[in-house]
């Protein structure tokens, strides 16, 4: 018994020298262990997969998971949430353009078609048109933010989606608003539906002068649903020039109030009175014009 015990004793060395050459912490690993652990690695990285708990701690997250690319509409989904207020803002002012596009041509077409004759019914097709083409602004307008945001090119256009700006066709919106309510603003004030409507509807001239004059905040909540940038350039000059053109109506309009009180007895005078109104109400598709052309300069400039 005593002799058998150092014979165990040295197997036992033996084994556990063994396992220590094998084991991969030993000071000097056999080739064939090296290629094991190669192989382990390559196995690991398989596909284009990086586990987080196999990085450092896991706080590494590579932009590649599960085999896939991360597009740009995954990058505008995760940014979804804080684009939330800004659209809601958007949204609302949009609604307020087409209640008030709605009050001030179903107030003119009342005016028209109740002391005239339902001839005059063809100013509703008109105010559908206008509605519908603000509608198709915005729809367009939405649109060309998605594409500056996700940094894609609209197709078919000479610029790119990425080039159009922020007042992208609003010019155009608002000459078709000037174009379908400079009518029937003239026909009230040189025919007798003055005179009726004075008598017959209640507030009378004042309720025409409000539904006039609707036309001021109407631009307000125009520039206000198509603005990005609250702290931007293009916001500031677009809030000064609105300034300015509220400045020349409010003006235009005492003159046009001396003419309701037929304080101005020449014709030609009156012609002039109504032409100056009409010139202050038409400004802003100059100066929202020339936001887009300097907006799409800036842009082809420095891309």
């Amino acid at each position: 018994m005593i002799a058998e015990i150092p014979k165990d004793n040295s197997k036992a060395f033996q084994s556990v020298a063994t396992l220590g050459s094998d084991s991969p912490v030993s000071s000097s690993p056999s080739p064939e262990a090296g290629r094991l652990l190669s192989r382990r690695r390559d196995a690991r990285t398989a596909g284009g997969r990086i586990h987080p708990e196999e990085s450092d701690g896991g706080s590494i997250r590579p932009l590649v998971s599960g085999g896939r690319m991360m597009t740009s509409a995954d990058f505008a989904h995760a940014g979804a949430p804080l684009l939330a207020p800004r659209s809601a803002r958007s949204l609302l002012y949009k609604i307020l353009c087409f209640l008030l596009l709605v009050l001030q041509g179903g107030v003119l077409d009342f005016y028209l078609i109740a002391f005239t004759d339902l001839y005059w019914c063809s100013w509703i097709a008109t105010d559908l048109v206008v509605v519908s083409g603000w509608a198709i602004f915005f729809v367009k307008n939405a649109r060309g933010k998605r594409e500056r945001a996700c940094g894609f090119h609209q197709k078919g256009s000479a610029y790119g989606g990425c080039n159009l700006g922020e007042f992208t066709y609003a010019y155009l919106a608002w000459l078709v608003h000037v174009i379908a309510c400079t009518p029937k603003v003239a026909l009230v004030l040189e025919t007798s539906i003055l005179d009726l409507v004075a008598a017959k509807v209640p507030c009378g001239l004042t309720g025409f002068k409000i539904v006039t004059l609707l036309s001021a905040p109407l631009l307000f909540c125009l520039i206000n649903a198509v603005i990005e940038d609250l702290n931007g350039a293009t916001r500031h000059h677009s809030q000064s020039c609105f300034t300015s053109t509220c400045l020349d109506l409010i003006d235009s309009f005492f003159l046009v109030e001396a003419l309701l009180r037929s304080e101005i007895p020449t014709p030609y005078l009156k012609y002039t009175v109504i032409s100056t109104y009409f010139v202050a109400l038409a400004a802003p598709v100059l100066w929202l014009y020339e936001l887009t052309a300097s907006e799409l300069r800036c842009r082809i400039r420095y891309p």
